[in-house]
């Protein structure tokens, strides 16, 4: 059963409606992934600190943790759980330690096997550029896309070339679907965002 979101935006200009529609869900939260890392390099003082405070200030946390020193050398296999939109600084750390050997692996949790399909819709004055922050974005939020279809129009009457894009996308169950309409949204000034969200498969 598929149901469709679409909310009004008040005080908001739009460029058909009188409104942005954003979409709302209720009980959505930040979305949050894991990983493992394993390190091997020379050991050094505070490292493990270090790693641990770098994980904490980006929102993140150690769910299991092995260390072993040996020979003068440091290895770690960490499991890691961050905030999606932080994964990418969090790994840059671990992987910028100098003389170390860093790997990464993704864990599958039960949020990411709860994927839905949605289909989004958005309408905005057409810019250069837009197609690709739009992937950008929804590549952040950790939605895959399936299908996409783009249209460029010219808009009578308002000497303006318009945009729409239509987008098939798997979404991972713990990802926050207000946010990312919303991150859409913001896009632009004249933006309409629209989605048919079928329930988890």
């Amino acid at each position: 059963v598929k149901k469709r979101y679409r909310c009004a935006r008040r005080g908001t200009r739009s460029i058909a409606r009188g409104g942005v529609w954003v979409l709302t869900a209720r009980g959505a939260g930040t979305m949050h992934v894991q990983f493992i890392v394993s390190i091997v390099g020379p050991d050094r003082f505070g490292l493990p600190k270090h790693l641990a405070s770098a994980t904490h200030e980006l929102g993140g946390k150690w769910l299991n943790s092995k260390v072993i020193r040996l020979g003068g050398q440091f290895a770690a296999l960490i499991r890691v759980e961050v905030p999606a939109v932080e994964s990418a600084r969090l790994r840059a750390v671990f992987a910028g330690l100098e003389g170390c050997h860093v790997a990464f692996s993704d864990v599958r949790t039960a949020a990411d096997a709860a994927t839905r399909t949605c289909s989004v819709t958005v309408d905005a004055e057409d810019r250069p550029g837009l197609v690709s922050d739009i992937t950008h974005l929804l590549q952040e939020h950790q939605v895959t896309i399936q299908d996409m279809q783009c249209h460029r129009m010219v808009a009578a009457g308002l000497g303006t070339s318009m945009f729409r894009g239509e987008f098939d996308v798997a979404v991972p169950g713990g990802v926050d679907l207000s946010l990312l309409m919303s991150d859409l949204e913001a896009l632009g000034e004249h933006v309409m965002v629209s989605v048919d969200a079928a329930a988890p498969a």
